[in-house]
């Protein structure tokens, strides 16, 4: 899903995947780990725990893994991405 805010520009991404299997969740995972360090860098750890995985900087890139899948949220800030992975939590 895509949601826009016409009023602030901003744009937030919302993708999850469902893996058939154990290894094809492995490889995902690491791919999409290399994914992002490459394109945002390095990890930020004080956002990120044992599922979720987070980049900051202009943009903020969170990819939490479980066993129902990969979700990923793309945001503009850490608040918005926060409340994101919350809402689909509950």
């Amino acid at each position: 899903a895509v949601a826009h805010n016409e009023s602030t520009d901003q744009t937030t991404l919302v993708i999850k995947w469902v893996w058939d299997t154990t290894i094809d969740a492995e490889e995902f995972s690491a791919a999409f780990l290399s994914y992002n360090q490459a394109r945002f860098g390095t990890e930020d750890g004080a956002f990120s725990s044992g599922t979720q995985n987070c980049w900051t900087g202009d943009r903020v890139s969170c990819m939490v893994t479980n066993d129902e899948g990969t979700l990923w949220v793309l945001g503009p800030s850490r608040l918005i991405v926060s409340k994101v992975i919350q809402s689909l939590s509950d």
